[in-house]
């Protein structure tokens, strides 16, 4: 089975993702403002494989048309004679099995449930609906793409690694931050005491001892834990007040390599003649009977080192860190201060950063946020694109803001008296999203394990991620032993069944001809393709197809009459087929785009970029690639059996 380290190396090369076979296309290295494509001819042993894939950066922005003035003023709000109101009303069809979470009650949430306990579908007066913010969503997505708009609608953030056991070039970095290669691997790093004055962070250096060390290694046995000299084991990332006898830093033998750390053999609960010093010991993930050594470091000093506010923000939106490893929350435990590790650094701005964490070898903030992988022209504030005209812009200190112009309602059952939900069941694990597996999230320009690109490298990001569609058949955890052993990590379901039908209604106002077209265009699909929607799209949840019917309103009549018999007047007025619109919607984006884009492309759906998403977008091709085993999670071997 060979040991963890080796098998985790069986997936560290594999860093390309495979491009369907009838959408590839030569790959693109371009300078000079063009986006660099993404390798695709990747050897046959590091293919990667995933529930997703990505639709590449467009290389251009279509700027929208005017917005009616009154639409960025709601005070002048008035409807426009050569402008388009209405709605679409929309069918929907369950492919596969959806599912939506409900909402906490506010009972549930005192009584101290978390979102993963509420099995039931998101059901508001217990009428089992699909929320429109989530119609919403999918459909900007698909607009933004289709309509060659910037690059948005994410949170942006700092993201964190660690690169002990990987073998690109990125381990190289991390070493070259955290030790001292040339002199025994000596830790570059440095210890002190996080505490929070106000609303600011600090971190209160540790004092240094007359070799000039703050940190020294305390031995435990792996085995039973227990600390040498202290008589208990020390829980995973806790920290206790014991006592020692300072040592000097020298190299000692490490697995065919020296390392050089100050080891301190025994430590006390209580000062003795041998044990004179007090210091703070802390505990790290114990990772099984890997590990012998905690951290210790000296009381803390009088300086104060100020933590920048992004670093505190970006600490916080990090999904991987495990809450019990948290600090933020360990202050709120221990107001007066905890023990931490931290490196101080100036990044490519010239801003002065500080990373930090529990343990020695923390995980280092990279230099670049995600959204400085995003190409600047796909985030000019100066332009606005069709989707932000169409979905509008939000407020944002010292930058232009504006209402949409488009609603989304509920979709509700086509019959309200069925109960479409199956049974509660329990899903395989699912997973979030890990924007930290550069090798898929960034474009790589080579097949060299040691020359990937990560969010240190001057690449971008991929672009859209969708997720494939499947048969939806095989999402059920069945296995009850794994269940049992992994109970925190699995959830409970109630989805709604295939051939579910709903529906829905989007009102629009003062829409142009275009702007129409491209709602239209992301709603009625190529024929064989297919939406995704709520949770567990990586196991095949989600797929649903969309029927739209167009209404146009006749505003000026609106107002004639009030009555329509016993009804209110609804007046409508003809216009172009759906088909027409979207038609028009199409050349219009196909003539504005470059002839580096277009290629040898006759229509929209054949510009590489859009073939790519259709490619995502077909029922079919999910299927076949899912009977293939190509979209799938990756897994190391022998340790699912």
């Amino acid at each position: 089975m060979g040991t963890l380290s080796e098998q985790l190396q069986k997936i560290v090369p594999k860093m390309g993702m495979e491009i369907p076979a009838d959408t590839k296309e030569e790959s693109e290295n371009k300078i000079g403002g063009k986006i660099k494509r993404h390798v695709d001819n990747i050897s046959l042993t590091r293919k990667a494989q995933a529930p997703y894939n990505f639709v590449p950066l467009n290389e251009s922005i279509v700027e929208s048309e005017p917005i009616p003035e009154n639409d960025k003023y709601p005070e002048n709000d008035k409807y426009h004679d050569n402008m388009l109101t209405g709605y679409i009303d929309c069918d929907l069809k369950t492919r596969t099995h959806i599912y939506i979470r409900g909402c906490l009650t506010e009972d549930e949430v005192k009584e101290g449930k978390e979102a993963k306990d509420k099995s039931d579908f998101f059901s508001p007066a217990k009428n089992i609906r699909i929320p429109g913010s989530s119609l919403r969503g999918m459909i900007r997505t698909l607009v933004e793409i289709v309509s060659w708009s910037k690059f948005g609608f994410f949170e942006d953030r700092g993201l964190y690694y660690r690169g002990l056991a990987d073998r690109s070039n990125l381990q190289g970095e991390y070493q070259d931050r955290m030790v001292d290669k040339n002199d025994y691997y000596y830790p570059k790093i440095e210890a002190g005491f996080l505490k929070k004055e106000g609303h600011d962070y600090k971190i209160i250096p540790s004092k240094r001892d007359k070799n000039g060390c703050q940190i020294y290694r305390p031995l435990f046995d792996k085995y039973t834990k227990i600390v040498n000299g202290l008589g208990k084991r020390l829980n995973e990332f806790d920290f206790d007040v014991v006592y020692f006898q300072q040592a000097k830093p020298s190299p000692w033998p490490h697995g065919g390599r020296e390392l050089k750390y100050a080891k301190v053999t025994s430590v006390k609960d209580k000062a003795d003649v041998s044990h004179p010093t007090k210091g703070l010991l802390v505990s790290s993930g114990l990772f099984g009977n890997k590990k012998h050594m905690h951290w210790l470091i000296n009381e803390p000093g009088t300086s104060k080192i100020p933590i920048p506010e992004c670093d505190i923000e970006n600490y916080k939106k990090d999904e991987n860190r495990k809450n019990k490893a948290n600090l933020l929350e360990m202050l709120k435990k221990y107001p007066e201060g905890i023990p931490c590790f931290y490196v101080e650094w100036t990044d490519k701005k010239g801003r002065k950063r500080v990373s930090f964490g529990h343990t020695g070898m923390f995980r280092l903030a990279y230099e670049k946020s995600i959204n400085e992988h995003v190409p600047d022209f796909l985030q000019n504030e100066s332009k606005i694109d069709m989707a932000e005209a169409i979905f509008g812009k939000a407020a944002e200190k010292g930058k232009e803001s504006f209402a949409g112009r488009v609603f989304f309602e509920d979709a509700v059952l086509s019959n309200p008296e069925e109960d479409p939900r199956m049974e509660e069941a329990i899903p395989q694990i699912l997973s979030t999203p890990k924007p930290t597996t550069f090798q898929h999230y960034l474009v790589q320009n080579t097949d060299n394990i040691h020359k990937l690109n990560h969010y240190n490298s001057d690449t971008v990001i991929r672009g859209n991620k969708l997720y494939w569609h499947k048969s939806g058949e095989n999402w059920e955890e069945k296995d009850k032993g794994k269940i049992e052993k992994y109970k925190t990590q699995y959830t409970r379901i109630r989805p709604v069944k295939p051939e579910t039908e709903f529906k829905f209604r989007i009102r629009f106002e003062n829409f142009s001809e275009k702007e129409l077209g491209a709602l239209l265009f992301a709603l009625k699909l190529p024929e064989g393709c297919a939406h995704k929607i709520g949770m567990g799209k990586p196991l095949g949840l989600g797929s649903v197809h969309i029927t739209p019917s167009l209404v146009l309103s006749d505003r000026e009549k609106r107002y004639e009459s009030l009555f329509d018999g016993n009804s209110w007047a609804l007046p409508e007025k003809n216009g172009k087929t759906i088909d027409k619109y979207i038609q028009d919607f199409g050349e219009d984006i196909f003539g504005k785009i470059s002839g580096e884009e277009k290629k040898d492309a006759i229509s929209l759906w054949d510009t590489y970029r859009l073939k790519q998403l259709k490619a995502m977008l077909d029922v079919e091709k999910g299927k076949q690639l899912e009977e293939a085993g190509k979209i799938r999670y990756m897994e190391i071997q022998g340790l699912n059996n």
